[in-house]
């Protein structure tokens, strides 16, 4: 019987915290004969690869926000938003287009993602890709009968 190889995708919010704090466990999977992929951008591909793991960059999701004062503009922005001329809409779909071919050339198993970038789950979705979200920090307060998380990274 041949197992195939799991071939992971860890999707993190591009900053040196959320990448250190997922180390231990994309180390382990790797150990484990796992393939382990990061997304990340340009920026920490090296520091990524310098700790044995491959990277890929991956385009970011950019939010576009729309400003106005009074709800009558609303009406006129979302009609802008829209329309074809629109360049933020062209951006968003260059985005998409972007994203998608970089994940199919990839071609995880499944993604995890970091909560960070949840936003990024209704493209895996359409992909027909499944995600495990986290959390790089986990929540801080102290809650009756949930453990502390005091470590660094992801147990």
């Amino acid at each position: 019987m041949i197992i195939k190889k799991l071939r992971i995708l860890i999707d993190i919010l591009p900053a040196m915290g959320h990448f250190h704090a997922t180390l231990k466990i994309a180390k382990l999977m790797k150990k484990n004969n796992w393939e382990v992929t990061y997304g990340c951008s340009l920026e920490f591909k090296k520091e990524i690869q310098a700790k044995g793991l491959d990277c890929e960059v991956i385009p970011n999701i950019h939010i576009i926000r729309i400003n106005f004062s009074k709800p009558s503009e609303g009406i006129s922005h979302v009609r802008n938003f829209f329309s074809e001329k629109n360049d933020k809409l062209s951006f968003q779909k260059k985005f998409s287009h972007q994203f998608q071919k970089k994940i199919s050339e990839i071609n995880p198993d499944i993604v995890l993602l970091d909560e960070q970038m949840a936003l990024k789950a209704f493209w895996y979705e359409k992909m027909k890709i499944p995600i495990i979200v986290f959390q790089t920090q986990p929540e801080i307060r102290c809650i009756k009968g949930i453990p502390p998380f005091t470590s660094y990274f992801l147990p």
